[in-house]
Formats: C-alpha cells, structure tokens, sequence
C-alpha cells in the first residue's frame, strides 16, 4: 500500500492527536490534505522525505512548532497552505528555494520578524496570502519585484 498512494484527503475530518510521522512513509504522496481538523503538535520533520508532494495543506489545525526548514528542501510543492495554525516563529527564508511554488497561504498565525527577500525568487507564485500575522518592517522590493505572475497578494 505505501508504494500505491498518491493522495491522501482527509479534510474536515474532525481528526485529532499529532500528525502522523508514519505518514511520511507514504513515499508516492504527491497531495496531502489535512485542512479543518484538530490536529495538534508539530510538522514533523521527516515531512521533507516526501520528495514528490506537490501539494500540502494543513491548515486549520492546532498545529504549532515553527515552520520547519525543511520545507525549502521539498522542491516539487506547488501549493503549501498552512494558513489558520497556531505556527509561530519567523518565517524560514528556505521558502524562496521552492521554484514550482504557486500558492502559499501563511495567514491567519502568529508569524512575527520580516518578509525575507528570498520570496523574490517564487518566480512562479500566482497567490501569496500573508495576513492577520505580527510581521514588522517593510516587504524588500527584491521580494515583490520577482513575483512577476503574482495575481492575489493578502496582506
């Protein structure tokens, strides 16, 4: 079965408990669908093992923890929506090495410091949704010149 799956859609599942490191061992996941449910601790990091997932969506959790570094490393993710977590910290510059992402949703957290300047080069970003956080300073121009198909910007 490991081999076999390419989604997993558990959304608005009223899901409980942490997320499941075993999960990770899914190796074909190429979606990951976890919105609305009540999941709670933190992204575990063997999440980066997922080396073909283009899409991860955990949002509306109680997930907490900072967003993990690994992330930048996860080069095939188009969308990543963690949007409505308990996530905090500042926001990894890693994000800037995902080249294929095109929809990012960081609203609605408790994420403090700055834009980095590495969001210049999400070349292929068309959603950036950065609202309801604690973030501070101006958006580097860098950041914004770079985000050349960008179509919705939540601030």
């Amino acid at each position: 079965l490991s081999g076999a799956v390419t989604t997993l859609d558990l959304r608005l599942n009223n899901l409980t408990g942490p997320l499941p490191d075993e999960m990770t061992l899914l190796s074909k996941l190429v979606e990951v669908n976890l919105a609305g449910n009540g999941l709670v601790g933190t992204t575990p990091p063997s999440i980066g093992n997922l080396s073909k997932l283009e899409l991860l969506d955990l949002g509306y959790n109680d997930i907490t923890g900072t967003l993990p570094e690994i992330l930048g490393q996860m080069s095939s993710l188009r969308i990543l929506w963690t949007g409505g977590t308990k996530i905090h910290g500042t926001i990894t510059s890693s994000i800037g090495k995902l080249e294929r992402l095109e929809s990012l949703a960081l609203g609605e957290m408790s994420l403090t410091g700055t834009v980095p300047e590495s969001f210049g080069d999400l070349r292929n970003l068309r959603f950036l949704s950065l609202s309801v956080n604690m973030l501070t300073g101006t958006v580097p121009s860098s950041a914004l010149y770079g985000l050349v198909r960008l179509e919705h910007l939540l601030l």
